[in-house]
């Protein structure tokens, strides 16, 4: 990867490991399926994101289904959990 590409990501964390990005705007499916990629397609599965030192006029909050978010070059983070809907 060239500086130029690099330059046009971003490094986040997505639960604690970090990741290269090459856009700067990520959604709530990308986010998911980095963090639990072979949970994705499970119809009874739920996550639950939430962010941290994003590009947003909060700070701190959750990302919804449909939704993204524009992160930092660095220190953007992703916090996402797995349950099972009953």
């Amino acid at each position: 990867m060239s500086n130029e590409d690099k330059d046009k990501g971003a490094d986040v964390a997505i639960n604690g490991e970090l990741r290269h990005v090459t856009d700067r705007t990520v959604t709530y499916k990308q986010v998911v399926s980095w963090a639990f990629p072979s949970l994705t397609t499970d119809p009874n599965s739920t996550f639950t994101v939430l962010y941290r030192k994003v590009d947003h006029s909060r700070a701190e909050g959750s990302l919804v289904q449909g939704a993204e978010v524009k992160v930092h070059k660095q220190g953007s983070s992703f916090s996402v959990t797995h349950s099972i809907r009953s």
